[in-house]
């Protein structure tokens, strides 16, 4: 039986939770097994990164919650460029991801973006 997820805007308050989801992966993007020249990258999603893209108007983050843990968030700017979009390992394989997408799609429309272009190529 798959959970169920509630979803919410991303508050400030989000901002270390997220830098933690990110960080989980962050290794698998790393050239170097130390993360040796990743520097930029960890930078970009710190928690005073994400602290800032919450704060920044221009910047929707929705969250999916399973109980009290994050299972995923997806964030957009401007209302028509994917910012984020992140899956929780132990939530993976659940479509969340798919919710997510849905869910940034609906939000952007529902707040006047009317373009096709806020969409995943095939």
């Amino acid at each position: 039986m798959s959970p169920e997820f509630h979803f919410r805007d991303g508050l400030a308050a989000d901002a270390l939770i997220i830098s933690q989801l990110i960080a989980s992966f962050a290794w698998d993007f790393c050239v170097n097994p130390d993360g040796s020249g990743a520097d930029l990258i960890f930078q970009s999603v710190s928690e005073s990164a994400e602290l800032s893209y919450l704060s920044d108007t221009r910047y929707r983050f929705i969250l999916a919650w399973h109980e009290e843990s994050l299972a995923g968030f997806i964030a957009m700017r401007d209302l028509s460029h994917l910012f984020h979009l992140f899956v929780h390992p132990s939530y993976q394989g659940q479509k969340l991801a798919s919710k997510l997408w849905q869910c940034a799609r609906h939000r952007a429309s529902a707040q006047g973006h009317t373009g096709n272009s806020l969409s995943i190529p095939p």
